[in-house]
């Protein structure tokens, strides 16, 4: 699983604590940018294609 957070100022900062507009659009953009890319990876031996939990 992949976990995203950002460092701001020496915060560390995840996208469940995010308490402004701001912080909650950058990382619902993250979260898509991440689903697309690879989301779009396929298990070359089996075809099936990834399951994403953010």
């Amino acid at each position: 699983m992949i976990e995203v957070s950002f460092e701001i100022g020496g915060v560390i900062v995840k996208p469940n604590k995010a308490k402004d507009a701001f912080g909650k659009v950058l990382f619902q953009g993250v979260q898509n940018y991440i689903k697309q890319t690879v989301g779009s990876v396929c298990c070359p031996v089996h075809g099936a294609g990834q399951k994403i939990h953010l």
